[in-house]
């Protein structure tokens, strides 16, 4: 693991995809005892994790990478998917 952070019950992580070089993102959620991932989340290391609440009380993550995005995802139960 190359990156992790923690916000209320989640903690945040990421790590290189030996298969691809990609690097996979995910959380756990220590309450609700879930582990969720996305594999090959970015192209190259991810740099930051940062976890915010939306107006909506939605989760969100933002991840970025030395790849050059920036990227939003919504915790949806067991599953976090990619706004576009």
């Amino acid at each position: 693991m190359h990156f992790y952070a923690t916000k209320e019950q989640y903690i945040y992580y990421a790590y290189e995809n030996k298969n691809t070089s990609y690097t996979n993102i995910g959380y756990l959620d220590v309450v609700n005892n879930l582990k969720v991932g996305v594999e090959n989340a970015h192209k190259l290391k991810v740099t930051g994790l940062v976890h915010i609440v939306d107006p909506n009380n939605n989760v969100i993550l933002l991840s970025s990478s030395l790849d050059g995005t920036i990227k939003v995802w919504k915790i949806e139960g067991d599953k976090l998917v990619l706004n576009k």
